[in-house]
């Protein structure tokens, strides 16, 4: 019986999808690959056995496992998760946020509150801004090198968590909802470090992006390891974000 895994789209968790493709290639798991949100539904309907789900939903669940000594995750700057503005953040009266990222909705919510002390912007959808008002939005994914020096202000948000707190900030971990058995955690761990040393490799294959740019992104901005200092991050997150914590091995 093979496993059944659900990854998501974006470029941050390409090393994770090339060595996921090679599983399903050996029949060993059946993959979906999914937008976050997307991911953690189908985890918490029962549809997957492990999914990379946002930090910002795992609050859904009653509990949850870790699966990897991996995740996504920034110590500094991230890049593909910007606030954007023609105003500065002080001056912003509403921000329209990003339906597809909990998480970084979450994290621009908690910047506002702690670090920016902007406590009177108005966090709202794409369909019910109010255009008169000082507006920013956040965009997370490949999209934002798009978006790179179009508007007067950005704020890179793994930056910001950074300056306030000094810690990384974690996007995604992989989790299930039940135990599993120790050779699918092995064998994930196993196929996610081979895959992170080929890099190099994928960013060559990689059509759709600069090259120079991708591998910089991978090399500077981008972390994958599950360290504790990363661990700490997720436990800061979540106090001051307010949720609850399902991760039962998280400590």
């Amino acid at each position: 019986m093979s496993f059944r895994i659900a990854t998501v789209k974006y470029l941050n968790a390409l090393p994770f999808l090339y060595a996921l493709n090679e599983l399903e290639r050996q029949q060993r798991i059946e993959l979906t690959e999914a937008l976050p949100a997307v991911c953690s539904e189908l985890l918490l309907a029962d549809k997957v056995d492990v999914a990379l789900i946002p930090i910002g939903a795992i609050s859904d669940y009653g509990q949850l496992f870790l699966i990897s000594d991996y995740c996504i995750s920034c110590d500094g700057l991230v890049r593909t998760v910007k606030l954007f503005s023609d105003y500065p953040v002080d001056q912003i009266q509403q921000i329209v946020l990003d339906i597809s990222s909990r998480s970084s909705n979450l994290l621009v919510q908690v910047l506002c509150k702690y670090h920016w002390k902007n406590h009177d912007v108005n966090f709202v959808s794409f369909e019910s801004q109010d255009t008169a008002l000082k507006s920013g939005f956040v965009k997370i994914g490949d999209d934002v090198f798009d978006l790179e020096n179009k508007y007067e202000f950005e704020y890179d948000l793994g930056y910001e968590w950074k300056l306030m707190t000094g810690l990384p900030f974690v996007f995604a971990v992989w989790v299930s909802k039940h135990p599993v058995q120790p050779q699918l955690i092995t064998m994930l761990n196993h196929s996610f470090k081979e895959s992170l040393l080929k890099i190099p490799a994928i960013v060559e294959d990689h059509k759709a992006i600069d090259k120079a740019k991708l591998g910089e992104y991978f090399e500077k901005n981008i972390f994958y390891h599950l360290d504790d200092r990363r661990k700490n991050g997720i436990l800061k997150f979540i106090e001051l974000a307010g949720i609850s914590n399902p991760i039962v091995d998280l400590i």
